[in-house]
């Protein structure tokens, strides 16, 4: 199944965010204990639905170490065909195939949200090797219509707000991070949340990359984007993370680096392009010369 093909479904989850409760649900604390991508699955199977009202602790505690065939199916026969339709199950016999595993969060116009899957697909993003899958949460904004019940003077209040605090997956907290503009080929914009704090065991005996710091702090890991001079350029250098191209491992050693004054571009008649601002254009400003 094709990651930009899943359509979100009629139904929404109900938000369970457990920040600063004093009391979790076993059933949250039992999901903590699997497999990232088994709890997921697992959500993606109950939309609209509380997990403490559908399902003991035991019975999830039982499909703990049910190889990851034998879960999918367990929780298609106790949740998911009552909660799905045929299309939303993703069954699947290549789990342990090397593909990267893509989590989906569709959010719906009130603010409620809906998971998807993990999805299969043969290649991944930067973002997706550097932090492993697990830590990438692929989110899509419905549109929000000027007659919906929703809309407002600040149409997009309840999305900021989203943006601000994140989106809870059981115990992990994903925080907004980078956005892409599917153009053409992929309708509307896709936002790329990741993991920032975790309070499973699993995690907190696991060390994380970006464990303790800034959403700042973690950009800054990929490139020093905040020295460009506007929020338009800072995000379409920004999004270079999410290219799928696959690196090349190439010996450094034999290579040298020579700094080279900026090259101007030149129409037609050998005249400096200039942009906006009346300054010559370069080749070396920014991607799209290069590419």
């Amino acid at each position: 199944t094709s990651v930009d093909s899943e359509a979100p479904s009629p139904k929404s989850l109900k938000r369970e965010d457990y920040r600063g409760s004093v009391h979790i649900p076993p059933q949250i604390v039992a999901l903590s204990e699997l497999e990232f991508k088994k709890a997921f699955l697992l959500l993606s199977y109950i939309p609209g639905q509380s997990l403490a009202e559908v399902i003991t602790t035991d019975k999830i505690i039982e499909w703990k170490d049910l190889p990851m065939v034998a879960y999918e199916a367990a929780v298609w026969d106790r949740l998911g065909q009552k909660f799905c339709s045929q299309t939303d199950r993703k069954a699947s016999l290549e789990w342990d195939s090397g593909k990267t595993h893509y989590y989906q969060c569709h959010v719906a116009s009130d603010g409620s949200y809906t998971f998807k899957g993990p999805l299969l697909e043969h290649t991944g993003t930067h973002l997706h090797k550097v932090l492993g899958d697990e830590n990438v949460l692929t989110v899509k904004f419905a549109d929000v219509q000027k007659n919906s019940p929703t809309y407002s003077n600040d149409r997009y209040s309840t999305y900021k707000r989203i943006a601000k605090n994140g989106i809870m997956v059981g115990l992990r907290s994903y925080q907004f991070f980078v956005f892409k503009d599917g153009g053409k080929q992929e309708k509307g914009v896709q936002c790329y949340f990741i993991r920032t704090d975790s309070t499973t065991s699993n995690d907190l005996e696991n060390p994380y990359i970006f464990s303790g710091k800034t959403i700042n702090e973690a950009r800054m890991h990929f490139m020093h984007v905040h020295t460009l001079p506007s929020l338009a350029k800072y995000m379409a250098r920004f999004s270079l993370i999410l290219s799928k191209t696959k690196k090349l491992d190439v010996d450094m050693t034999g290579i040298n680096f020579k700094e080279i004054d900026d090259i101007n571009c030149r129409d037609q008649n050998n005249n400096d392009v200039l942009d906006k601002n009346g300054k010559p254009r370069i080749h070396s400003d920014g991607t799209g010369y290069i590419s």
